[in-house]
């Protein structure tokens, strides 16, 4: 049985599936603590959270921040373009370290998901209405973990988004380095 719970923190709207009932409060609470560090490092740095392109290295970071730092160098942005994406990630770690089988954090179109066996169908969300939800991509054991970023242009978003596309999806080896690209 898989179990689904979703919330919002902050500007983060947050759904986890996995097959942990008992993962969700932990990751939550793991979640929370990693957007709280993110806050309190934006607060000491606010260039961090305003810079389109990469920062330095901070080796005194909090790891959402290294992370972010990282994929914000590989794609070349600022390192907010991953936030969304190291925040699931960061959850999918957690539920993986409670033995989750079947893990899926969505962060506002950004997905980590894993799968032991049991195949997921992740569904795509556009900003046509006519496509959203319609398109699926199929996860698998071998594909695991697998990073998925969905941006669109043309919906209504809290993103800086230079693009006009309906969708542009980007699948990675994380959700941090996939939200980043």
């Amino acid at each position: 049985m898989v179990y689904e719970y979703g919330l919002t923190i902050g500007h983060s709207k947050i759904h986890v599936k996995t097959d942990k009932r008992e993962a969700i409060p932990e990751v939550i609470k793991e979640i929370k603590h990693h957007i709280k560090e993110l806050q309190e490092y934006i607060k000491v740095n606010p260039h961090f959270q305003y810079s389109l392109e990469p920062v330095d290295e901070d080796p005194d970071a909090p790891l959402i921040v290294r992370l972010m730092i990282e994929a914000s160098k590989a794609a070349g942005v600022g390192p907010m373009a991953s936030v969304a994406g190291a925040i699931a990630d960061l959850g999918l770690k957690k539920l993986l370290e409670m033995g989750s089988e079947v893990s899926v954090i969505e962060n506002g179109g950004e997905v980590a998901a894993y799968t032991s066996g049991k195949e997921i169908i992740v569904s795509i969300s556009t900003g046509e209405d006519r496509l959203s939800g319609k398109i699926g991509l199929l996860i698998t054991r071998e594909d695991s973990p697998l990073g998925i970023a969905t941006s669109t242009g043309r919906a209504n978003q809290q993103a800086i988004s230079f693009g006009m596309a309906d969708s542009v999806t980007i699948i990675a080896e994380n959700a941090t380095i996939a939200d980043a690209a």
